[in-house]
C-alpha cells in the first residue's frame, strides 16, 4: 500500500506540473515513468509519445517509449527507440541496457554482450545491466560469467537495502526499495535458482 501511495503522489505532482504549464515534455515523461512502474503500459506509452510530440529530442523519453515496446516484444520498435535515444545521448547507459535485453531476445549474442558492455561503460554499477548480462552468458552456457555477473547484481543492490541513501532516492520507486518488490524480489530468486543450476553442472 505505501508502495502504490507513493506513485499516486508521483502522479499527482506531475498531473500539478502539467496543469501549471501543459507543455512541459519532461513532466510527461516522468509521468510515463510512473505509469510504466504500475505497468499501465498503454498510458505510459502515451505520455511518452506526448512528451516526444513536444519534444523530440527528448532521449528519456526515447529510452522508455523503447522499455514499453520491449516488455510488448515489439523488439524492432523497442531498438529503433533506443537507437533514437542513444543518437541524442550516446552515455545513457540505460538505452544501452535496453538494447542488450532486445539483442538476447533475439538470441543476436555478440551484439548483446557489446551493449551491455557499453551500458557498463557509462554505469559500472547497472544493475539491469549485470543481470541482463548474466542472463545471456546463462544462454550461451558460460556458467562462470553468469556467475560473475549475478554476483555483481547482488554487491550492487546493497545499496538499495540503506532508506534514506543518496543512491537510493535517485532511483525508481520499485528499484530503490527492493525488498517490497516483487520484480527485483523475483530477480534475486532467479539469480539463486541459477546458482544452483551451475553449481549442478560443475559436479
Amino acid at each position: 500500500m505505501a508502495l502504490l501511495k507513493r506513485h499516486d503522489e508521483a502522479l499527482a505532482a506531475y498531473d500539478k506540473a502539467l496543469t501549471l504549464k501543459p507543455g512541459l515534455a519532461e513532466a510527461l515523461n516522468g509521468r510515463g515513468n510512473v505509469l510504466a512502474e504500475l505497468k499501465r503500459r498503454d498510458d505510459a506509452l502515451a505520455a511518452y509519445d506526448q512528451a516526444l510530440a513536444l519534444k523530440p529530442a527528448l532521449a528519456d523519453a526515447w529510452n522508455g517509449r523503447g522499455n514499453i515496446l520491449l516488455d510488448d516484444k515489439r523488439y524492432a520498435d523497442a531498438l529503433f527507440a533506443y537507437d533514437k535515444a542513444l543518437a541524442l545521448r550516446p552515455t545513457l547507459a540505460q538505452a544501452w541496457n535496453g538494447c542488450g535485453c532486445v539483442f538476447t531476445e533475439l538470441r543476436r549474442f555478440d551484439e548483446a554482450f557489446a551493449a551491455y558492455d557499453r551500458a557498463l561503460t557509462f554505469e559500472p554499477d547497472l544493475v539491469e545491466a549485470w543481470y541482463g548480462r548474466g542472463n545471456a552468458f546463462v544462454e550461451v552456457k558460460r556458467y562462470e560469467e553468469a556467475l560473475t555477473a549475478y554476483d555483481r547484481v547482488c554487491r550492487c543492490s546493497l545499496i538499495w537495502r540503506k532508506p534514506g541513501s543518496a543512491a537510493a532516492m535517485c532511483l525508481p520507486i520499485s528499484i530503490a526499495m527492493p525488498t517490497r518488490c516483487p520484480v527485483m524480489t523475483g530477480r534475486f530468486r532467479s539469480i539463486e535458482i541459477w546458482r544452483k543450476r551451475i553449481s549442478t553442472s560443475r559436479s
